[in-house]
């Protein structure tokens, strides 16, 4: 997890905005991460905060569009490699819904 500076959030914003691929590139591997390891949660950056934790997280069923997004603006800005990760990734997390439901069928008979 990223622990951004103390900075104003539109400075931290700006940052995300002009790094989009880098920013993608970190979702990107972190969603592949959490599904080979069966997470549903997860923590990308701790914000600083007057004596309490700020995290940003995301939870599984935002994966998806994540990774939809991520392959829409790789291809967008000519990466066309990340693209094609965040391709297979998303593959790797259809395929494990699909498993899931299969086996969650054979279970019930």
């Amino acid at each position: 997890m990223f622990k951004l500076p103390n900075k104003p959030f539109s400075v931290i914003q700006k940052f995300l905005i002009e790094n989009k691929v880098l920013v993608y590139k970190y979702l990107i591997k972190k969603i592949q991460y959490a599904i080979k390891h069966d997470i549903e949660k997860i923590e990308l950056f701790e914000f600083p905060g007057d004596d309490t934790r700020h995290v940003a997280v995301i939870r599984e069923p935002e994966f998806e569009k994540i990774l939809l997004d991520a392959i829409t603006e790789c291809c967008t800005v000519e990466q066309y490699e990340l693209a094609a990760k965040a391709q297979q990734v998303l593959q790797t997390y259809r395929d494990k819904q699909i498993n899931t439901l299969l086996n969650e069928i054979k279970h019930e008979e």
